[in-house]
């Protein structure tokens, strides 16, 4: 269906890069205007072009590469996207060949390269850790492991990519070619769109294709009314130019360069906005009255199985509402704020990030919204109409039985009738009618046996007769609380650089810092979350995770670790709790400490044996701490974290115990 479809073309571009400019790919090659120097955006710089497309590498001829210095020594930044070319002649299937070939190139090659991630202990060791806890799957085989090494496949999200670019969205019924012949406008129509692939074995009950029916519907009738137009070009063999616009929006066109060389392209965040509107009616979700902004990335291939990746801000991101307690979020242009270079042949993996100032700003409500739980309460309650059974004895065999003999049959009736309720008593009195015009000719007028055999119909029987059954009991949630202000989450910078050695099986994460000033969440005064990250050591820390082939994981800091985090949601208890007092004392008010130092490199070893693991402080001294614990948790060097059996503790105890750090203790390390 049509959310597939978005997905994966989206995919295609997010996972391997985008960036190209606003102007058409078709019109004007990649440039969105000139930089200090002469050198423009997403191009290459004046003079620089060569022709056909990118030079070797990706560079603009005048020896440009990424990280390269200027005569003067100032360090300069490749455009992301390879520079304009005069357009080719084009056919349909040169189009479709060349994306064919490029994107199984490029996917191919990154699936080789991160194949080195699958032989690394440390990787495995840190998925097998983080799914310990998980239940074991149903139907697993007896015997069967339940512990799966890791496997890294990308040929399905190849074909899947593949196929919808040339056959879904980019079809030769579909297209027109222009006069100059180098440029085919491609216009998928929604019925392709929006058809599922037919599975012959799959059997679908009536509801599941009415179900069917309606979701092809509402796609096509979203699709007319946001009709897609791509527009496809080439600059040289194998270097295929995508714009596509969603309705009437020539200056918001999504852009993609699929090359031999790499994978880049430009998302204008109106082009986000009118893509949900395929996937979304507006009354099912409500967006921001302004979405600007235009991000870029790119995959380009250095060599064989080695691709850099980089993204940008091209243009100033701007999310808003004319509502005052809406969505805003703002993020100024930024070429440089994060790279990721996958190196197979050296079994090399390195990135940097350098995420400026982050103010987002949201509803409460629309968080409160999201941590209530909106889960209805269901059971299963058995039943039986026993008594009932019981009033329709009474009525029929104890009371009415009487009333032949008494003086005023009517009344009497009527005061046996009013023993019963509802249904029964219903049936009840048309028992006593049936009774009463029963012909003589079949009974007679004193065999009452005869005459209510003649009168138990199919509705007595269904009310009088003993029956059970059992019904699901749905208890519908809560409403949430009604809340009102913004949600603002201020974060001065996200930094740090990042190395992982195949070869020697390490990850390094070097000056990682969330910057200078305080992490902070606030309902609008009012801090409910802060976080400090080495607040006393220049806010940095560096970091080294280690594998060891028995399960085991080392991990080491320095110059230590200092973590404070604030948490005060005493301001919002109402959010959450009936009464102030039923907040935990750990979110209503405090400050979680954890501080790691005491040797020049602190070190943590996850020791794992068999089905058990331990904790162990091979190096340092690890501190917890609240203002809410009489004393701190400390973990001597040599020692390991351990917990307080709670069944060995009274309610009491239990009670006044810090409600995260409470339990913890050192304790004597048991696996060699």
């Amino acid at each position: 269906m049509l959310h597939k479809y978005l997905h994966c073309f989206l995919a295609s571009i997010l996972i391997f890069g985008a960036c190209s400019e606003s102007d058409s790919i078709s019109d004007d090659p990649m440039t969105a205007g000139e930089s200090e120097g002469g050198e423009t955006e997403g191009g290459a710089s004046e003079g620089g072009e060569t022709e056909g497309g990118a030079s070797e590498g990706g560079a603009s001829e005048g020896g440009e590469t990424e990280g390269g210095e200027t005569e003067d020594g100032e360090t300069m930044t490749v455009p992301i996207g390879a520079p304009a070319g005069d357009r080719v002649t084009i056919t349909h299937e040169l189009v479709v060949n060349g994306l064919r070939e490029n994107l199984t190139q490029h996917i191919d090659e990154i699936d080789s390269a991160l194949q080195m991630i699958e032989n690394s202990n440390i990787i495995q060791n840190v998925i097998d850790l983080l799914s310990e806890d998980e239940e074991e799957d149903e139907g697993e085989e007896e015997g069967e492991s339940e512990e799966e090494d890791l496997e890294v496949d990308l040929s399905e999200l190849r074909d899947s990519i593949i196929e919808i670019f040339t056959k879904d969205l980019l079809n030769e019924d579909e297209a027109n070619l222009n006069e100059a012949g180098d440029l085919l406008t491609y216009t998928p129509s929604a019925d392709r769109i929006c058809t599922e692939d037919e599975d012959e074995e799959e059997d679908r009950s009536q509801e599941d294709e009415e179900n069917r029916r309606r979701e092809y519907t509402d796609c096509v009738r979203r699709i007319n009314d946001h009709p897609i137009t791509i527009e496809a070009s080439a600059i040289g063999d194998r270097k295929i130019n995508l714009s596509m616009r969603v309705g009437e929006m020539p200056a918001t066109e999504l852009q993609v360069q699929i090359h031999d060389d790499l994978i880049a392209g430009f998302i204008p965040l109106p082009f986000v906005k009118s893509a949900i509107r395929l996937l979304v009616d507006e009354e099912d979700l409500e967006l921001p009255d302004t979405m600007e902004g235009l991000i870029a990335a790119e995959a380009r291939r250095v060599e064989q199985e080695h691709f850099a990746l980089r993204f940008a801000i091209l243009e100033d991101v701007v999310i808003q509402s004319v509502d005052a307690e809406s969505l805003t979020f703002s993020y100024g242009t930024s070429m440089t704020p994060g790279a990721l270079s996958l190196n197979g042949p050296e079994r090399v993996i390195e990135g940097s990030l350098d995420i400026e100032t982050i103010e987002i700003a949201f509803p409460w409500q629309e968080m409160v919204n999201f941590l209530h739980d909106d889960e209805e309460e269901r059971r299963t309650e058995c039943f039986d109409n026993s008594e009932t059974v019981e009033a329709c004895r009474r009525y029929r065999d104890d009371c009415m039985s009487t009333c032949y003999n008494s003086d005023d049959i009517t009344a009497c009736r009527t005061s046996c009738a009013e023993g019963l309720d509802g249904e029964a008593r219903a049936v009840s009195e048309a028992f006593t009618v049936c009774m009463d015009t029963v012909s003589e000719d079949i009974c007679g007028a004193e065999d009452q046996g005869c005459r209510s055999a003649q009168c138990y119909t199919e509705e007595y029987n269904a009310v009088c007769d003993n029956r059970s059954w059992c019904e699901e009991v749905v208890e519908p949630a809560e409403e949430p609380a009604v809340v009102s202000g913004q949600l603002k989450v201020f974060l001065q910078a996200i930094t740090g650089q990042l190395r992982f050695d195949a070869e020697q099986d390490l990850l390094y994460i070097d000056e990682a810092s969330l910057g200078d000033e305080t992490m902070s969440v606030k309902v609008e005064d009012d801090q409910i979350i802060g976080v400090d990250l080495n607040a006393d050591t220049e806010r940095r820390i560096n970091l080294r995770l280690t594998g060891g082939d028995n399960g085991g994981l080392s991990f080491q800091v320095s110059p230590l670790l200092n973590l404070q985090v604030a948490l005060n949601l005493e301001h919002v208890w109402d959010a959450f709790v009936d009464e102030a007092d039923d907040l935990p004392t750990v979110l209503a008010n405090d400050i979680l400490g954890i501080r790691f130092d005491g040797s020049e490199m602190p070190t943590i070893d996850l020791v794992s044996q068999e089905d058990e693991m331990e904790m162990r402080v091979s190096s340092g001294v690890l501190t917890l701490s609240s203002p809410n614990m009489s004393e701190d948790v400390t973990i001597e060097e040599g020692m390991c974290m351990g917990s307080e059996d709670e069944d060995l503790l009274s309610e009491e105890e239990r009670d006044s115990r810090h409600e995260l750090f409470g339990m913890m203790l050192s304790v004597e390390c048991t696996l060699d």
